[in-house]
């Protein structure tokens, strides 16, 4: 099983497999500027950002799967349903009609902020191999727990 993996951390860190990427977003509040880098060029061209939002309901997330400016779409998953905007099983159906309409999906909220605590192998197992969403978010306290969760994601990717 190939799974596409991207996990963003407040730690300053951002961990990536060059080998699986195609294309890498910055967002924020500076993701769209071009600045001059330390050799002192300019990049030759430059990408424009991405519209994307976050949806904070299964309505919203149906009008956003038929919006022809939406390109990415931040999203509530986990196999329990804890903080979402549905069950899971109302959820999954509408975000595989976002992604059948080419839409990016950044999965939050995997861990049920931290209800999932005694479930985490089986939410990151979840947000991983359930082909729902194309990256997730995770927020960890300490190096410690982004090293621990960093390692689990690599167990449960692999296959059984």
């Amino acid at each position: 099983m190939k799974t596409r993996l991207h996990l963003f951390l407040a730690l300053g860190l951002l961990l990536l497999d060059k080998t699986a990427l195609k294309s890498v977003a910055v967002i924020g509040p500076r993701g769209d500027e071009v600045v001059r880098d330390w050799y002192g060029s300019t990049p030759p061209y430059t990408v424009p950002p991405l519209v994307g939002i976050s949806c904070q309901s299964v309505e919203a997330m149906k009008v956003a799967a038929k919006s022809p400016w939406l390109e990415v779409c931040l999203t509530r998953i986990n196999p329990a349903g804890v903080r979402m905007d549905a069950p899971t099983d109302t959820v999954l159906p509408v975000l595989a009609e976002l992604r059948a309409n080419g839409k990016g999906l950044i999965g939050m909220k995997v861990l049920g902020e931290g209800q999932l605590a005694d479930r985490v192998d089986e939410a990151l197992r979840f947000a991983v191999t359930k082909d729902a969403v194309h990256c997730f978010t995770l927020g960890c306290e300490s190096r410690a727990e982004f090293e621990g969760n960093f390692a689990r994601i690599a167990k449960v990717s692999r296959p059984a």
